[in-house]
């Protein structure tokens, strides 16, 4: 079984930085960061999908409903770690 990803929609969203940090594992160095894409409510999105931005993917790791108003969304989404 091989899990292919298809395009749900397009979206507008600011990203910011929240960590990031290197680890040495199996000879080599890999990198992780931790962002926070910010968005309009939309309740079709679920953990498990995946932003792309720029050329990378994110996985999404918790969905916050903002103030729990149903307006703007809190993606925290992790890079460069296989799903």
């Amino acid at each position: 079984y091989e899990a292919t990803w298809e395009t749900v929609a397009n979206l507008w969203a600011a990203i910011s930085q929240v960590r990031g940090h290197e680890r040495y594992a199996h000879g080599r160095i890999t990198a992780n960061a931790t962002h926070v894409f910010r968005l309009r409510y939309n309740s079709d999105i679920t953990a498990d999908m995946r932003f792309i931005y720029d050329g990378r993917a994110f996985n999404i790791k918790s969905i916050h409903n903002v103030e729990e108003k149903k307006r703007m969304l809190d993606v925290l989404v992790e890079e460069g770690v296989a799903t």
